[in-house]
């Protein structure tokens, strides 16, 4: 089997693909893209911590967001960890049958 000097991918003598350089293009956009899937991921926890504070005190998503980024200077923890503490402790269902009875 011949393989072109043009081909945009290396191979081994197996025909398996190299991965690339960590210095390389395509290894700075794997690492944007993993990037990118924490920061969805930490952006939601904090969405739904901004709203179990503003259904606890009764304010806006301005006002909850400065209480969560607060209470992160204040116990000196990101603003997504002490957002996971409060989804965790609040955004519980209520355990019973009185919880979507459909």
């Amino acid at each position: 089997m011949t393989h072109s000097i043009a081909s945009q991918q290396t191979l081994t003598r197996h025909d398996e693909p190299v991965p690339p350089a960590k210095d390389s293009p395509e290894c700075a956009c794997e690492a944007t893209i993993a990037d990118l899937k924490a920061a969805l991921v930490s952006a939601a926890v904090i969405n739904q911590a901004v709203g179990v504070l503003m259904a606890q005190s009764d304010c806006d998503a301005d006002s909850a967001f400065s209480m969560l980024a607060q209470a992160s200077q204040r116990t000196n923890r990101k603003v997504r960890v002490v957002a996971e503490s409060i989804v965790a402790r609040y955004a519980r269902p209520p355990h019973g049958p009185e919880w979507f009875d459909g």
